[in-house]
């Protein structure tokens, strides 16, 4: 089956530049706080609507994110509980360890995985995972990482990492 990012699309090659997720969250200004506090983002840019902040453009060096003030309400964080997951490359997982042990933050475990990547999962103020991977070093760069990853991910391991 062909890559539908590079089929022909009405007589050109479509390249895809880049994906930037937007998450639907309760309360904007926590998030920016929590992006900018925790992983080092920064404030690109906002909307504020009577008063309140209701979007903002988040990003570092090759990261962006953007956040929208959620409609939804009731108790339910606006990710469905959890459901949500973004993978995050680092490349330096034990100083984010040891940043969140500065802030008294809850720390999560470090899993060494056997193709030498580590990571942990933090959870946003909505719920959203994080799972923080170091970034492959130069001799694992051929590794499918995926599939990998895609072996260890299931309800039980979510569990353990988050404890």
């Amino acid at each position: 089956m062909a890559d539908i990012l590079t089929q022909r699309t009405s007589g050109v090659f479509m390249k895809l530049e880049r994906l930037v997720p937007v998450l639907d969250v309760k309360d904007v200004e926590a998030s920016i706080r929590f992006y900018c506090e925790t992983l080092g983002f920064r404030v690109h840019d906002t909307v504020k609507w009577a008063g309140r902040t209701e979007w903002a453009l988040l990003g570092t060096d090759k990261v962006q994110i953007m956040l929208c003030a959620s409609n939804s309400t009731g108790d339910n964080p606006p990710s469905t509980s959890g459901q949500t997951v973004f993978f995050l490359y680092l490349d330096d997982i034990e100083g984010l360890r040891r940043a969140l042990a500065q802030k008294g933050q809850a720390l999560p475990r470090i899993q060494e995985l056997r193709n030498g990547t580590a990571e942990f999962l933090l959870q946003d103020p909505d719920g959203y995972i994080l799972w923080c991977s170091r970034t492959p070093t130069a001799q694992h760069q051929g590794f499918d990482l995926a599939g990998s990853q895609a072996e260890t991910w299931s309800a039980n391991q979510r569990t353990r990492h988050m404890s």
